[in-house]
């Protein structure tokens, strides 16, 4: 390869419960991957523009139909949720499996998922404790009895535990002024 490669890599790609080697990519509004199914046989490719919609449930729903297999089409009927409704997800998640939390907070009546260091992004409530983020493929179950969040995106499953809140009281004028002079 010469010095200027880049983006020559195969991954491995598990799309739905088949595996092959492939690679995809993200850039603004486009989507893309290409993969290679040995045990089938099978290639293909899939390019997005605009999609608001997650590329690997599509390959999922590709690669079902060009194999005979049931796969479910997502349900895109919105459920509203009241402000109050949504307290009961609130917090920061962590898991000791990514070095990264999940902090789920809200603006009026929709819940944020801020993964750390990064732009939060709007869930959509799906029902039943089910939230989803489609163009990226997101899928989230809280569990709040237990204080739990399961996370799916891209053919992998992480669980999270609700951190409990370690902030102390926002400091009084009185507290603040002791330090003036």
């Amino acid at each position: 390869l010469s010095e200027n490669a880049y983006g020559f890599a195969l991954e491995q790609q598990k799309i739905g419960d088949q595996k092959g080697l492939g690679h995809g990519g993200d850039i603004d509004a486009f989507t893309s991957t290409v993969a290679y199914f040995e045990e089938e046989d099978l290639s293909f490719a899939i390019t997005c523009n605009g999609a608001n919609f997650g590329k690997h449930d599509v390959a999922i729903a590709v690669l079902s139909e060009v194999l005979g297999k049931p796969y479910q089409l997502p349900n895109f009927e919105l459920v509203e949720l009241s402000s109050e409704e949504l307290d009961q997800y609130l917090g920061t998640y962590e898991t000791a499996e990514l070095p990264m939390d999940m902090i789920i907070s809200k603006e009026g009546n929709t819940l944020l998922l801020e993964v750390t260091g990064q732009t939060p992004s709007p869930l959509t409530a799906e029902g039943n404790h089910k939230f989803s983020i489609m163009k990226f493929g997101v899928k989230i179950t809280f569990i709040p009895k237990e204080k739990r969040m399961h996370f799916e995106q891209q053919g992998m499953e992480f669980d999270f535990t609700l951190q409990e809140s370690t902030k102390s009281a926002e400091p009084t004028k009185e507290d603040l002024d002791q330090y003036l002079g």
